[in-house]
């Protein structure tokens, strides 16, 4: 008749019990834990001693033995259409303690005795307190043996030779094996760890900004039927299998603050959660059956977290090993939609040969990836004997035909002139007495740098597809009049949409400035990824505490100034006004002066001109129909 474990321990182990407590049994052998050892327990069963040690989860990845290794897996998940997640699987790092293996924890045992694979004998004992309790000897001729130890959360099927443990038991489950042990008969002790049978994982959340102040909560989850719901060992063929599966869906776990985790590609900290316990499930388990579902209503990246779609790792068949402690570290990201060369928009994940030109801010606006320079010269300037002085004009006179007094501050950032207008239309120039000043701004380097600079870009992209045999929309790379020099109000859409700010922000208080900067905070986090990702430089320079000086297309407050947006690295965000001509003023100034070109992908709402129109070299070409970001928004 089959034997079950279970029933096993039901009687022994309650009579143990009965016996510790009230010291009855006259068959009862009660031996205390020597306290000097505390990093096993010593179980005297006859002519055989044990000495059994507990080892704990990741004891194989201690500090103080683990060398760097590469993440187990890597992968990327799309979240939403705008946010995405980069995942990586690590085996956890556990800190260095006085011993990795520990004694038994208090509770049932039973050690099971096997000889040639034939079962032998079995002997129940306890742990409490430091004392082990048995109720009877283990006496075992001279011959070789395999000796298995279990707790109580284990089943031992003695009729069918097999351990069992339930999914439930996971988390506490131990079994410990070692085999061909030859006994002589003669007193001797047999070390024998003992291990888990299930593995144990947790999710460190990392961000390009706050978490939500509510909180997040997530769980762990798995495909329907996609996690083993019990494992069974085969002693004598050593084969782990298992004969059911179950469909995961783990209580929601929280997630609290800890320190801030370095990122070498944005050269800075990032914000990090971490999951408040650890998920437990059976050894081979596969990943990729296993998803993490954000459940808390916070938004993050302006998009409520359990909106998101379940994070699944895709590209990855690594099993979970047993004993082993893990580490899903996710890094959550916003993607943003990119400009590419053949005019078409998508995000990066979806590229293929395509070379992204521009970081899309809007449904037809976007910015160049890098700055605009002629030669090897970043620094706007007439051509003077090569002097960089970073001018936007140097007439001397009022260039618009609209110019934003400091009364007019708050205009400055609503007016939704273009850019466009101010750089190529005609009649976006203020009639000068000199012709030479008139007409469009873009053409003219030795009378407005700034604006001739814009047009740079669009000139490198098309050289660059030329050299790299890539297919190019020409009316984007070869015709002027889509890269220009962009407004205020242009670059407000930069901030809100990509810097994650609010412009209102800038305005100034009644509507007056003074004359002096206003600042905003924004995320140089996102910022700056935004740009590099596609293989773009940020807009600033790390060293250079002073950041970049970005001339904008809008003129004021007086006839002799226009508006420079100042992009540091310290999140701050700066509208200003600057003179015009920067002659004189010191090279360690002027050097941060740059231009970054934008360019309109559509003619709607921003051509000066009607359709089809080619006066300032814009093409009739029909609107795109593309969707926005989930946190892009119009001003």
């Amino acid at each position: 008749m089959e034997k079950i474990s279970r029933q096993l321990f039901l009687v022994p182990f309650a009579m143990l019990c009965l016996a510790l407590f009230s010291a009855c049994s006259s068959n009862e052998q009660v031996i205390p834990q020597n306290p000097q050892d505390e990093n096993s327990t010593i179980v005297d069963l006859g002519n055989v001693k044990f000495d059994i040690s507990e080892m704990p989860f990741g004891e194989d990845t201690e500090d103080k033995t683990r060398t760097a290794e590469q993440p187990l897996m890597a992968d990327t998940v799309v979240l939403s259409k705008s946010v995405e997640a980069e995942v990586t699987l690590e085996r956890e790092r556990t800190p260095v303690t006085r011993g990795v293996k520990h004694g038994l924890s208090d509770g049932a045992y039973r050690l099971v005795v096997y000889q040639a694979n034939v079962f032998k004998t079995q002997v129940g004992f306890t742990v409490a307190g430091g004392k082990i309790a048995y109720l009877e000897k283990l006496i075992l001729n001279d011959g070789n043996y395999d000796f298995y130890c279990c707790n109580d959360k284990v089943e031992f099927k003695q009729g069918e030779n097999k351990f069992k443990v339930e999914f439930d038991n996971a988390a506490t489950a131990l079994i410990g094996s070692i085999k061909n042990v030859h006994v002589s008969g003669v007193r001797q002790t047999i070390s024998f760890p003992m291990k888990h049978v299930g593995t144990r994982i947790k999710t460190r959340l990392t961000a390009l900004m706050p978490f939500p102040n509510e909180g997040v909560q997530a769980k762990l989850i798995s495909v329907p039927n996609g996690a083993l719901g019990d494992m069974i060992y085969d002693i004598p063929t050593g084969v782990y299998s298992s004969s059911k599966l179950r469909t995961l869906d783990f209580p929601a776990s929280n997630y609290t603050k800890v320190a801030d985790v370095y990122d070498p590609s944005l050269k800075a900290n990032i914000y990090a959660m971490e999951s408040s316990e650890y998920r437990y499930v059976l050894l081979n388990n596969t990943l990729t059956n296993l998803m993490l579902q954000f459940t808390n209503t916070g938004q993050l990246y302006r998009k409520a977290m359990n909106s998101y779609g379940a994070l699944r790792i895709n590209s990855s068949t690594q099993y979970m090993l047993a004993g082993h402690s893990y580490v899903l570290r996710v890094k959550l990201k916003p993607t943003f939609r990119y400009l590419f060369q053949d005019g078409t928009v998508g995000y990066l994940r979806d590229k293929g040969n395509r070379m992204p030109v521009a970081l899309v801010l809007n449904n037809n606006l976007g910015i160049a990836l890098t700055d605009s320079h002629v030669g090897n010269d970043y620094v706007p300037s007439y051509s003077s004997g090569g002097v960089l002085q970073g001018n936007w004009s140097v007439t001397g006179q009022r260039d618009n035909d609209r110019l934003f007094q400091l009364t007019q501050w708050n205009d400055a950032i609503t007016t939704t002139t273009s850019g466009a207008h101010w750089t190529w239309a005609a009649g976006g120039t203020y009639n000068h007495a000199n012709a030479a000043h008139n007409g469009s701004k873009g053409d003219k380097r030795e009378v407005y740098p700034a604006f001739y600079w814009a047009d740079a870009y669009r000139e490198e992209m098309k050289n660059k597809c030329v050299s790299e045999g890539k297919l190019f929309d020409s009316n984007l790379l070869t015709q002027k009049g889509r890269w220009f020099l962009p407004s205020v109000n242009e670059w407000m859409y930069l901030l809100k949409n990509v810097g994650f700010s609010n412009p209102n922000s800038l305005f100034a208080p009644g509507g007056v400035a003074t004359g002096h900067p206003i600042s905003v905070w924004y995320n140089i986090l996102i910022v700056r990824q935004a740009f590099m990702v596609a293989g773009g430089a940020p807009l600033w320079d790390d060293t250079d505490p002073q950041g970049r000086y970005y001339w904008t297309s809008t003129e004021g407050s007086l006839t002799n100034k226009a508006y420079i947006i100042t992009v540091r690295p310290d999140w701050n965000f700066f509208l200003s006004d600057q003179k015009k001509n920067l002659t004189g003023f010191p090279i360690t100034y002027t050097k941060a002066f740059r231009v970054r070109a934008f360019v309109t992908f559509s003619n709607t709402a921003i051509h000066p001109h009607s359709g089809g129109s080619t006066e300032d070299g814009w093409a009739g070409d029909p609107d795109q129909n593309i969707s926005g970001d989930d946190f892009e928004i119009d001003l």
